[in-house]
């Protein structure tokens, strides 16, 4: 579509073009400028002086570097006090590293060392034998057996998929003591739909299901699980998966994979999964 309604930027006179007729007078009434003047008109009158490569920048506040003398330029007043009160450095000395106040020559004394070595080794923060255990293996620095208690501690702490699992778990078993003791009838979220379906399921089974509206939902205290529904007289666990247990290619995801596999394992039990996409009305 061609562009039919044209005026002429007011400051260069260039033609600016517009497609539809509430734009120019839009345009005219607000007297807008092209792209390119706009641009300039917005720039601060500072960074146009830097930009034309003026030496002298009357609009600018100044002071030199306290270390180096070099002149150090400012754009708004308040910031200048701020950088004198502060007796603030130029970039290239403040890259040199800014070292506390005790600091004299770059250097920390021997008497305030001495304290702080102290203070570091009292509270527990740095290892007595710190400097003289460098470059040594455990059995060099506690001997063989103590090394070998710290091998077999570590080695039980693998990053294994196992050891992951392992400690989700104690995680999770450590969370929820947490929320109990904050909340004594602390109990997570359930589904209102899927605790019908355990009633006529239970209906039709002449079974019992223990689920969130039936006596509460069983609590697998060791794994820190609780399951949706579970049939104790023939040890079966019943989970109801909603849309979010699955990916976006409808498999069921990794973690109640793992969940289903460690609550079989614990109870010895028929894991049975019903998915509510499944379930009528």
């Amino acid at each position: 579509m061609e562009n039919k309604f044209i005026k002429n930027c007011p400051d260069c006179d260039i033609e600016m073009s517009y497609s539809r007729k509430d734009s120019l007078k839009n345009s005219i009434k607000n007297n807008t400028l092209c792209n390119s003047c706009s641009r300039i008109k917005k720039t601060p009158d500072w960074a146009k002086a830097v930009k034309a490569n003026i030496d002298t920048l009357n609009n600018l506040f100044s002071k030199y570097c306290p270390k180096c003398k070099v002149e150090m330029s400012y754009s708004r007043k308040d910031v200048l006090k701020e950088s004198i009160v502060h007796n603030s450095v130029c970039r290239s000395c403040s890259k040199k590293g800014k070292h506390p106040a005790f600091y004299i020559d770059g250097k920390i004394p021997e008497d305030i060392l001495f304290k702080m070595s102290k203070t570091w080794f009292n509270e527990g923060h740095r290892p007595a034998n710190a400097d003289t255990r460098k470059g040594k293996t455990l059995e060099g620095i506690y001997g063989n057996e103590k090394a070998k208690e710290i091998r077999e501690l570590y080695s039980a702490w693998e990053r294994t998929e196992e050891g992951n699992l392992k400690r989700a778990n104690t995680m999770r078993i450590y969370t929820i003591k947490y929320l109990k003791s904050i909340n004594g009838h602390f109990h997570p979220p359930y589904n209102k739909r899927a605790c019908k379906f355990f009633d006529n399921l239970m209906n039709e089974t002449n079974t019992q299901i223990k689920h969130a509206l039936n006596g509460g939902e069983f609590h697998i205290k060791k794994l820190g699980f609780w399951v949706d529904g579970y049939d104790k007289e023939n040890n079966i666990v019943y989970e109801f998966d909603e849309s979010h247990h699955f990916n976006s290619e409808g498999k069921l995801k990794k973690k109640d994979i793992q969940r289903q596999k460690l609550i079989t394992e614990h109870l010895n039990c028929r894991f049975i999964r019903i998915k509510e996409s499944e379930v009528e009305d």
